[in-house]
């Protein structure tokens, strides 16, 4: 094999009971989301979704001109009134 005997990796491993259920590591806590992906026909990849922190990316289209069109500005306005609404107030 050409390495020691402490450098082979370690994996977990488990046996499925009669309802097809596993047992996962002591640090996943109680009702934590997974995603189950099938990677062919003998190997799942089974990750932890973590909780989101809240954060969200909105991405913004870069704009070189500004419309002249009075009612495209009219439906921007109400557009950005609505949303604006439910927005919290800065602390």
């Amino acid at each position: 094999m050409g390495c020691k005997v402490w450098e082979i990796p370690v994996v977990r491993t488990s046996i499925t009971d009669a309802k097809r259920r596993i047992v996962m590591p002591e640090n996943c806590p109680p009702d934590t989301d997974v995603t189950i992906q099938d990677l062919d026909e003998d190997l799942w990849l089974v990750k932890r979704i973590r909780p989101s922190n809240g954060v969200k990316v909105v991405a913004i289209p870069f704009v070189e001109k500004l419309t002249t069109d009075h009612a495209r500005e009219a439906e921007e306005l109400r557009i950005v009134q609505s949303v604006s609404r439910r927005l919290p107030e800065p602390e």
